[in-house]
């Protein structure tokens, strides 16, 4: 009996201590919303710089590839550009040896033209890679049969294989880089 004089004790208060229940937890939502808006708030903005800044890494490094790939085609074809130039002059001026065309008082001009464009083609290659080194081969080739010509006094050296060696290797290197341009290498 007593549990049950308890039990509707315990009713009668109910509604009261209900009520009692109802504000503390009203209390505590009221202080604990805001501050756990706060932490939300501080947690979702963190997720998005940290978005941000990982977007903004990926931008900044797509951006140094592209501007490199670009200074470096950029340059490659200059390069391209400047060695086709040198080695057509070249063998224009072997041509003019090889034919033996030249008047006696402009071949020393010619002859210096062919040196210094000799050895800016030197510079421009690339010892390292093995058909680079053939091609400074046959350009030492063409130059001491000219050195040789002019030595006997304008006796007509045949050039034409040297000539054509020349060409030949010349067009597969500038293949090959054009590609690697087209590629952005």
């Amino acid at each position: 009996m007593d549990s049950l004089y308890v039990f509707l004790k315990s009713v009668e208060n109910a509604p009261q201590s209900v009520q009692h229940i109802s504000l503390l937890i009203a209390l505590l939502a009221v202080f604990f919303g805001p501050i756990m808006s706060y932490f939300t708030t501080k947690l979702t903005t963190r997720s998005q710089l940290k978005s941000i800044e990982q977007q903004t890494s990926a931008q900044i490094s797509i951006a140094q590839h592209t501007v490199k790939s670009q200074v470096l085609s950029g340059n490659r074809q200059q390069w391209i550009n400047t060695l086709r130039d040198n080695i057509s002059e070249f063998i224009a001026l072997v041509g003019m040896f090889s034919a033996n065309i030249l008047p006696k008082d402009t071949a020393r001009e010619k002859f210096e033209r062919l040196i210094q464009i000799r050895l800016k083609i030197s510079l421009l290659l690339n010892m390292s890679e093995e058909d680079h080194q053939q091609l400074n081969s046959f350009l030492n080739q063409a130059t001491s049969q000219i050195m040789d010509q002019i030595a006997k006094n304008g006796i007509t050296t045949d050039f034409q294989k040297t000539r054509d060696d020349i060409v030949t290797l010349s067009q597969k290197i500038l293949k090959r880089e054009w590609e690697r341009v087209k590629k952005v290498e």
